[in-house]
């Protein structure tokens, strides 16, 4: 039987946070290139490409990855409004049980039907990512790749992107609705009390100001200066109310 509402949620970016050891790896090698990577160009040295990826590989680290703010409770809350709930990771299958046994041992596995990576390294992550998907019947997807999320939403995923300085290019979409952290997109399912609640209104928005449709999300340059702050361990303060209103700044063309 299929599932009426099945959720993925990335590993990376969205419910733990790889950068802090990443900076502590590469020892400033490549200072704020760090939060480059995800930009539209993606004109970065090869030698930063070749580096991260030999330490995405390396399974070691993982153990003691952080959580996004609020993400270890909002994986559980949002899993009750979902038939089924996956990671869905452009990791390798390699890496699979160290996953499996940090999820257990944050008491998380529980709420995970499956973790969903790929079996070959020189498979093209969004292609991965979105076979995957597919596989699994998943209806919504939580991201922070803006490539990924164009890809999702295009095959009809709706799409809570998570809110990082790399996606700001991103275009408006009814399929596509942005959020600071998974926390946001948890307590906005509870408060409606359904995911489908949720994008409804969230194209009801759309409709209502068709003018900012397709337009490209700005985010507050200081508020993207503090979020690199925080993200990489320099401050522990980006989540004031007050920040959070500075964050979503009036659309622009």
């Amino acid at each position: 039987m299929k599932k009426e509402c099945v959720l993925g949620v990335d590993f990376d970016g969205v419910l733990v946070n790889d950068v802090i050891q990443m900076k502590a790896k590469f020892s400033g090698k490549y200072a704020s290139r760090l939060y480059e990577m995800g930009t539209p160009d993606r004109k970065l040295e090869p030698d930063f490409w070749r580096d991260r990826r030999d330490f995405l590989k390396n399974p070691d680290y993982i153990s003691d990855l952080l959580f996004w703010p609020g993400a270890k409770v909002a994986l559980p809350l949002a899993s009750k409004f979902f038939d089924e709930t996956y990671i869905n990771s452009a990791r390798w299958t390699y890496q699979g049980l160290v996953i499996g046994g940090f999820l257990k041992r944050h008491n998380l596995s529980g709420y995970i039907s499956s973790v969903l990576l790929r079996s070959e390294e020189d498979e093209d992550p969004l292609e991965v990512k979105l076979r995957n998907a597919r596989r699994a019947g998943i209806t919504h997807m939580v991201e922070d790749d803006a490539s990924l999320a164009l890809a999702f939403a295009k095959n009809g995923i709706k799409v809570a992107l998570i809110d990082r300085p790399w996606n700001q290019w991103v275009p408006n979409s009814p399929n596509i609705r942005r959020y600071l952290e998974l926390w946001d997109f948890a307590m906005d399912i509870a408060y409606h009390g359904s995911v489908k609640g949720v994008f409804a209104r969230h194209e009801r928005e759309l409709e209502e100001d068709s003018a900012n449709l397709d337009k490209v999300y700005r985010r507050d340059p200081s508020c993207t200066d503090r979020f690199y702050q925080y993200a990489l361990g320099d401050t522990d303060d980006f989540y004031p109310c007050a920040l959070r209103k500075i964050c979503f700044v009036a659309l622009g063309p």
